[in-house]
């Protein structure tokens, strides 16, 4: 099918004299070349930044994974004391009760004489 130049692909692209419309619009002159490498230009700038988006997030993403790890273990570690003193205070506690009791009941046998 066709209509002057215009001619209508059965995709559905605008061709414009048998070519497609953006190769056609710079033949006529309303695209030139600068334009074409501006916009490639564009695009290769485009991704690259969001190559360098992506890279900053999984390089901070690792950093935090890291971070949380070294807090993990220092946790850990407080817990692991925090039972061993535990477990020392209650071993000088009862002692403690236990010189307290013996203590009462030599003052008591002493004051009782």
């Amino acid at each position: 099918m066709g209509c002057g130049n215009v001619v209508i692909d059965f995709s559905g692209a605008m061709l414009w004299g048998g070519k497609p419309a953006s190769v056609g619009r710079a033949i006529r002159g309303r695209m030139s070349g600068s334009r074409l490498v501006r916009g490639t230009r564009s695009r290769l700038f485009l991704y690259v930044a969001v190559v360098v988006v992506v890279g900053m997030a999984v390089y901070v993403f690792h950093g935090a994974q890291l971070q949380l790890d070294d807090a993990r273990k220092v946790a850990d570690k407080c817990q692991q004391q925090q039972e061993s003193l535990s477990a020392q205070l209650q071993g000088k506690d009862s002692h403690l009760f236990n010189c307290t009791y013996k203590l009462q009941l030599a003052n008591y046998l002493f004051l009782s004489v």
